[in-house]
């Protein structure tokens, strides 16, 4: 990060910063670098952001709400650091996320009931935190999902049931160190 030069109009030339042609961040790749610290609360200069990865930065406060108006994101990463509080239900706001990595953090509270609503994720990752509750039914609602991993997360519920999800055809669970593999019924769209 030694080019980064806060007196720079803009921030296309930095080290894991891309940009497109009119110079609007589209990508801020910063795993492992010793941020510390809270996630920043002021994304408006960022609207055009589709990945944002802070993995292992040493972030160590609640996910903002506010992150909820990067609407472009479809990688979202904020695993590996020491977030607490809850899932912000306006993570649920991102419809073009794909995947999201929550992982080894310490939120505590429920997977929000809005999870479903991210019909395009792919990717859900929220092993090792401290998570509560059950699995939230509106699980189902997510038709492109390959792989969740919520293992590690000893209050919560591995309760899955017949969540019906359509056009995918292998989901990979994995809960509390173990693997389940479980295959879509192509005539029914259901996990069998």
């Amino acid at each position: 990060m030694s080019n980064w030069d806060p007196s720079n109009e803009t921030p296309c030339g930095w080290f894991d910063v891309t940009c497109n042609l009119k110079e609007e961040v589209l990508e801020l790749d910063l795993r492992y670098v010793d941020l510390l610290g809270q996630v920043p609360t002021n994304f408006t200069s960022l609207l055009s952001l589709n990945k944002l990865v802070l993995s292992g930065t040493n972030l160590t406060s609640p996910i903002p709400k506010e992150i909820g108006i990067l609407t472009n994101l479809i990688v979202l990463d904020l695993s590996d650091n020491a977030l607490t509080g809850e899932i912000p239900t306006r993570i649920c706001q991102l419809y073009k996320l794909e995947q999201l990595f929550l992982n080894l953090n310490g939120l505590e509270s429920s997977i929000p009931s809005a999870i479903g609503n991210l019909t395009s994720l792919k990717w859900l990752i929220l092993y090792d935190n401290q998570l509560c509750g059950v699995i939230p039914n509106s699980i189902g609602n997510l038709n492109r999902i390959k792989f969740i991993r919520a293992g590690g997360n000893k209050n919560l519920e591995e309760r899955l049931g017949r969540y019906y999800c359509t056009g995918a055809r292998k989901l990979r669970l994995a809960f509390r160190h173990r693997y389940l593999n479980e295959f879509f019924d192509r005539k029914h769209s259901k996990i069998i």
